[in-house]
């Protein structure tokens, strides 16, 4: 019997000094950082971009930022309707009784938006295309999609 609590009381604090590290191991991650450390230094941006596409001319670089300025005011109200049908969705997940067909009414609608939103990027991926030589094309298709820079808030270890 007391080699059994032994045993018991030892795996109770192998298990809870495993949990400890653990935690301690998760705020040593985290870190708070200012609002303008947030912002991305220009030159580390650069070093994040993929390298330019050889022999533009000056009409297919306006013709490109047009498309890209035509996109931007595309999916701009679209991303702002997004972020206000996840707070609605926020809204009825976190409600007493939640209201499953309002949930999934706005999971639909979510992926609709997100829907248009990837059809119109395609679009304007394929408008670009137009726009080059066959060099500037292979060039094109063969670089890797940017990353997303995102925003991180990191929490400081005291």
């Amino acid at each position: 019997m007391k080699t059994k609590v032994l045993v018991m009381l030892i795996t109770l604090v192998l298990v809870s000094s495993t949990a400890f590290s653990q935690q301690d191991k998760v705020r040593e991650d985290v870190k708070i950082i200012k609002d303008d450390q947030l912002r991305v230094p220009p030159h580390e941006l650069n070093d994040n971009l993929p390298p330019p596409i050889p022999d533009l001319t000056k009409q297919q670089e306006e013709q490109m930022k047009q498309i890209h300025l035509d996109a931007q005011k595309f999916s701009l109200p679209l991303k702002n309707e997004i972020k206000v049908k996840e707070a609605q969705l926020n809204a009825l997940r976190t409600a007493e009784n939640p209201d499953m067909a309002a949930i999934n009414k706005l999971v639909e609608e979510i992926g609709a938006i997100s829907v248009k939103l990837a059809k119109e990027h395609e679009a304007n991926h394929q408008k670009i295309r137009k726009l080059l030589t066959e060099s500037q094309r292979i060039f094109f298709d063969s670089q890797e999609r940017m990353p997303r820079i995102e925003k991180r808030i990191i929490i400081e270890k005291d």
